[in-house]
């Protein structure tokens, strides 16, 4: 399925399905397969790449800004990536290539998915300092893919993770 609607067998609260470009719906979609009850998926949408330039600046970022909001996005998506390939277990083969600035994961264990938003992504402080400084909610949009049976699954986003 590729036409930038959620697969219906993915059930997201609207508040966060509005904040969705289409995508980003569609890597949902094509994480969705590999998702079990035990094995869930990540995806990531990036958001304002004014407001993540910005927060890039702030103590705490896990990267320094980059010369203009562009190029802080796709350094700071590089850092996604390369942070959640090196949580254990992870391998490129959990990696979902997207030609779009949102990323995925799939075929992770219910460990490896805790240990990348958890460990690798959950940066506290520099969530407070997005916050305190009044931009966008958050930076970048970490959905999570639970496995609720056989092709089902319910999306919801980690708290404080990245703003």
């Amino acid at each position: 399925m590729s036409c930038g609607k959620l697969d219906p067998k993915i059930r997201c609260a609207p508040s966060v399905l509005q904040k969705l470009d289409s995508e980003t719906l569609d890597l949902c979609n094509s994480v969705l397969p590999a998702v079990t009850v035990d094995d869930p998926g990540l995806v990531v949408q990036f958001l304002n790449p004014d407001d993540l330039h910005a927060a890039l600046a702030l103590p705490g970022s896990p990267i320094p800004p980059g010369a203009d909001p562009l190029f802080s996005m796709n350094a700071f998506r590089a850092w996604v990536i390369q942070s959640a390939l090196q949580a254990p277990h992870v391998g490129p083969g959990n990696h979902v290539p997207s030609a779009t600035l949102s990323t995925a994961f799939r075929h992770l264990t219910e460990e490896m998915a805790n240990a990348i938003v958890y460990k690798s992504w959950h940066l506290i402080p520099w969530a407070h300092q997005i916050q305190q400084a009044g931009l966008t909610d958050r930076v970048a949009l970490v959905l999570w893919l639970a496995g609720t049976g056989k092709g089902r699954a319910d999306m919801f986003v980690p708290g404080q993770v990245f703003g």
